[in-house]
């Protein structure tokens, strides 16, 4: 249990504990709270920290706008549904996260963080990231070179997409909306 003293960088240092299958607080913790036995902030607009031991999918909640720095490192999960109406990934979210093959990213995810998916391709070749066409996620994933699979609308987007190169992405890997194309 963590207890109701505890109200900063709680979710970094439970990464990569193997044992640990949920998170405990009291419904009178000022700052977190426990969704699932995921951490989260207490208003529920952040993921904090996801149970490194859990395996499975993990189906995260509407009404979550961010996930958190590190909240899934070193997690055993196979497969990841993010909501729409999320905003942003921090920094190193899905660090080394060796059983993961699938991650559902929404197109309403406007910030990827560094390093989203910081893993050994030779540890985890088949993480596919399945994104909309034109959204963050995927310029992110086609500057990471992750592997992904589009969900479009538009089979003229598909088009143009599948043969644009995005010129002046190339200053590390985190995706923010003024890398975005405009709106025509």
């Amino acid at each position: 249990a963590i207890p109701d003293t505890a109200t900063g960088m709680i979710g970094n240092g439970f990464t990569g504990v193997p044992a640990l299958q949920r998170f405990v607080v009291s419904p009178e913790h000022p700052t977190y709270q426990v969704i699932d036995g995921a951490l989260y902030s207490k208003d529920g607009l952040e993921l904090i920290a996801w149970p490194a031991g859990r395996t499975g999918t993990a189906v995260i909640p509407k009404g979550v706008e961010r996930i958190g720095a590190n909240a899934f490192a070193n997690c055993v999960l196979s497969e990841v549904i993010l909501p729409e109406g999320l905003l942003s990934i921090g920094d190193y979210a899905f660090m080394h996260c060796r059983a993961l093959r699938v991650v559902q990213i929404p197109a309403s995810v406007v910030h990827l963080g560094k390093d989203v998916f910081n893993y050994d391709r030779h540890d985890t070749p088949c993480l596919r990231l399945i994104v909309t066409g034109g959204s963050a996620a995927y310029y992110y994933a086609l500057r990471t070179e992750t592997p992904m699979e589009q969900v479009l609308e538009d089979p003229l987007v598909a088009m143009i997409l599948e043969h644009a190169v995005r010129p002046g992405m190339d200053a590390g890997n985190a995706v923010t909306p003024t890398d975005l194309p405009a709106a025509q």
